[in-house]
C-alpha cells in the first residue's frame, strides 16, 4: 500500500516534475509545452504499466448510466459558475481536451488501479447504488491537491479543487466500476467545454 500510495505521489506532481526536468535538461523555457512532454511521458508509462484502466473498452456499461447521466445534468448546471476562464486559443484547447485527456489517464486510468491492487476496502457508501471505494477518495483528493501546480494557493483555486475533489470522486466510481476512463473522459471534457462557454457567454 506504501509503495501504491508513493507511486500515486508522483502521479499526482507528475506536471510539475516534468515542468522542472524540462527546465534543467534544455535551459529553455518551455512551460507552455510541457504538457505535450507530460503526454508522451503518460503514454510511455502506460504502455509498460500491467494494469491500467486507459486502453479498456467499458465493462458494466449500463450499471453507471444512471451516474453517467446525472454527472452530465449536474455539470450542465455547475460550469456556469466554476470560474474558469483559460485565455486564448492555445490555452482553451488545452483545457478542454489536453488537460481532460491526461489527467484521466493519470488519475484514473493510471493511479486508481494502481491503488485498487494494493487494497479493495469499500466504504459503507454507495452512490446511485454503485460502491465507494476507499481508492476512489484517494485519487479524488489527489486530483484536488493536483491543480495547486497550475494555480497558486487562492480563494479561487480552492473552488477550483472542490470542484475537481467532488469530480474526481464520480469519474472515480464511473473508471472503478467498467474498468476504463472512456466515460469520465467524456464528463470531463463535457465540464471543461461547458465551462469555457459560459465564461465567454458572460464576458460577451
Amino acid at each position: 500500500m506504501f509503495i501504491a500510495l508513493g507511486v500515486s505521489l508522483l502521479l499526482t506532481f507528475s506536471f510539475i516534475f516534468v515542468q522542472k526536468g524540462v527546465e534543467i535538461i534544455t535551459r529553455i523555457d518551455l512551460k507552455k509545452y510541457t504538457i505535450y512532454f507530460w503526454g508522451i511521458i503518460v503514454i510511455v508509462v502506460s504502455i509498460f504499466s500491467k494494469h491500467n484502466y486507459i486502453y479498456n473498452i467499458p465493462d458494466s456499461l449500463w450499471s453507471v448510466m444512471a451516474l453517467f447521466l446525472i454527472v452530465a445534468l449536474v455539470n450542465l448546471l455547475i460550469a456556469r459558475s466554476s470560474g474558469y476562464n483559460p485565455m486564448g486559443r492555445h490555452d482553451t484547447i488545452h483545457f478542454v481536451i489536453s488537460y481532460p485527456l491526461i489527467e484521466e489517464a493519470v488519475f484514473r486510468g493510471l493511479m486508481l488501479p494502481i491503488l485498487s491492487n494494493s487494497t479493495t476496502s469499500v466504504l459503507p457508501l454507495t452512490i446511485v447504488g454503485l460502491p465507494v471505494k476507499y481508492t476512489v477518495l484517494i485519487t479524488a483528493f489527489l486530483f484536488a491537491i493536483c491543480h495547486l501546480q497550475y494555480y497558486k494557493l487562492s480563494r479561487m483555486s480552492i473552488r477550483f479543487m472542490m470542484f475537481a475533489f467532488s469530480g474526481g470522486i464520480f469519474f472515480g466510481i464511473i473508471a472503478d466500476q467498467t474498468k476504463s476512463i472512456l466515460l469520465p473522459i467524456i464528463l470531463h471534457i463535457e465540464f471543461n467545454a461547458l465551462s469555457v462557454y459560459f465564461s465567454r457567454r458572460k464576458i460577451s
